[in-house]
């Protein structure tokens, strides 16, 4: 089984959907059946997080990284965007550092994400 550790790094240009201060987001993480969550980064459309999770992989070749930016509201959560990624093709010990450009979002939001395969890879 191998080790994967994801580092959610920042967003930026997220959609400033509030009508008194802006978005406060934070980042689900979930592979396979794990899930991950980053704090909460009260009014920020452009937040750092710089946080790490640390996943277990069973099948490099098939599994995916799913994001999804959320922003905390007092009733329910209002979803800001997604991003599903690969894991097949990484290399053992090298960081992959990039920005990815949210799905179903309602602006050009990305997420910058370092993901490090600890053993397993090319």
């Amino acid at each position: 089984m191998g080790r994967l550790d994801i580092r959610i790094v920042e967003a930026r240009n997220l959609p400033d959907t509030q009508w008194v201060s802006k978005p406060d987001p934070y980042v689900i993480v979930k592979l396979e059946h794990q899930t991950h969550k980053t704090s909460v980064a009260e009014n920020q459309t452009s937040p750092k997080w710089d946080e790490i999770f640390k996943f277990q992989v069973a099948d490099e070749n098939s599994a995916q990284l799913r994001f999804e930016l959320w922003n905390k509201n007092m009733v329910s959560d209002e979803f800001l965007g997604q991003y599903t990624l690969s894991i097949s093709g990484l290399t053992k010990g090298v960081v992959r550092d990039e920005f990815y450009l949210l799905q179903q979002c309602k602006a050009n939001a990305e997420l910058r994400v370092r993901i490090l395969a600890n053993d397993f890879g090319r």
